[in-house]
Order: C-alpha cells, then sequence, then structure tokens
C-alpha cells in the first residue's frame, strides 16, 4: 500500500522528467546552446522546489492515505513510519529524475545506470546493517531507500555542476524559466496519464488485499487454542 501510494505522487512529478529530458534533446539536437543552458539551469531548481513540496505533502498526509485505504491497525503505525521517512528522501528522488533526464539527453547514458547499480547496492547494504545489525523495522528500511537516494542525487549534481565535465552548469545560473517551465507539461502529460491508471489498478488491488488479510486474522483470533 505505501509502495503504491509514494509511486503516484513521486512518479507524477517524475513526469515532469520525462519533460525536461525531450526539451534538452530537442534543443541540443537544433544546437540551440543558449536555450539549452537555461533549460538545463530551470530543471535543477524546479526538482527542489517539486522536491521539496511533494515531501512535506507526503509526510502530512500518510496518516490520511493509509486510513482511506484501511490500514489494518496493527500496520499501522510502522506503515505510517515509513512513509514518512520515505518521503524525507523524496527530493533526492525527483533531483535525481531531473537531473538524470539532462544526461541521457546529451547521450549519456552509461553514468546514471551506474549511479544507480551504486545507488541499490547501498541499499542493499544498508538493509542488512540497519535491520539485522542494529534491529531496526520499517524505518531502518526506509532510511536506507533515503540515503542511497540521496548519494544518487549528489553524483549526478556533481557530474552536472563539475567544470571539467561537458555540461558546466554554474549556481549562478540557476532560475526558472518560465516558457521553458510550461513546455515541460505536454511531454510528461503521458506519463501521468500512465502512472495514475496503473495506480487507480494498484490501489484497489491493494485494498482488497488489506480487507482479506483483516478478515482471516480475525477470524484466525476466533480459533481455540
Amino acid at each position: 500500500g505505501t509502495t503504491s501510494v509514494s509511486y503516484l505522487i513521486v512518479g507524477l512529478f517524475n513526469g515532469l522528467g520525462v519533460g525536461v529530458n525531450v526539451i534538452c534533446s530537442n534543443l541540443l539536437g537544433a544546437a540551440k546552446h543558449k536555450e539549452l543552458r537555461k533549460s538545463m539551469h530551470t530543471a535543477i531548481p524546479v526538482s527542489v522546489i517539486c522536491g521539496v513540496c511533494v515531501g512535506v505533502f507526503g509526510i502530512c498526509v500518510a496518516g490520511w492515505v493509509l486510513r482511506l485505504m484501511d490500514t489494518p491497525p496493527e500496520v499501522y503505525d510502522l506503515a505510517k513510519l515509513y512513509m514518512q521517512i520515505y518521503f524525507m528522501g523524496v527530493p533526492a528522488v525527483i533531483i535525481n529524475s531531473f537531473g538524470a533526464a539532462i544526461l541521457r539527453s546529451h547521450g549519456d547514458t552509461k553514468r546514471p545506470m551506474y549511479i544507480m547499480m551504486i545507488s541499490g547496492i547501498l541499499n542493499v547494504i544498508l538493509n542488512l546493517v540497519l535491520v539485522i545489525g542494529f534491529r531496526r523495522s520499517v524505518d531502518g528500511v526506509a532510511i536506507a531507500t533515503a540515503i542511497s537516494q540521496l548519494l544518487t542525487a549528489v553524483l549526478i549534481l556533481r557530474i552536472l555542476f563539475d567544470p571539467r565535465d561537458q555540461y558546466k552548469m554554474s549556481v549562478k545560473e540557476l532560475h526558472i524559466d518560465k516558457k521553458i517551465l510550461l513546455d515541460m507539461f505536454p511531454a510528461a502529460w503521458a506519463v501521468w496519464c500512465l502512472v495514475s491508471r496503473m495506480w487507480c489498478s494498484n490501489l484497489r488491488l491493494t485494498a482488497l488485499r488489506m480487507r482479506r488479510y483483516w478478515r482471516e486474522s480475525q477470524w484466525l483470533q476466533t480459533l481455540p487454542a
């Protein structure tokens, strides 16, 4: 259930990452390098703002969403804790999506893949350390995910702002160009439609599984010892 909710909220904003990829690819192909730099320097602050807004929103509505999904009382507190910690790391997830879109638009597809592999390995190691080593519960799993996503975002940004690399982005040039921002939405629309349809189906199945689990647990409690 928590995965379905986080997938919807983050997926909607990751759709803008697709828009970044489309815009940067078109401008690069047209050799419009000035507009390309504007697009790149618009994408990063947009990703930061979106990430912070989504993170705060997710933390605030986590309990309400879980109640809406009829989450069984015995797992409600753990599910809420997991979602709240997960959404603390959402800014890094969205920054990573936008940053990786810039890299891929330039044909740089290997480094984002390598970074994701490193992040995945770190996530597994941290899960083992926190859950098995430190005896943590779902909070350990959520913390491991958040830390691995933070590492991914840091590595992506390091590539983009490295003066020795081809991108050579500058903090001084960061700003939001309204026209470029609006141009991101058409390309993101198809992603939003797909994510919403998949989420609705998953949410319906998750709710049914939760109700069935709750009925079976109540039935088992009525059996003689």
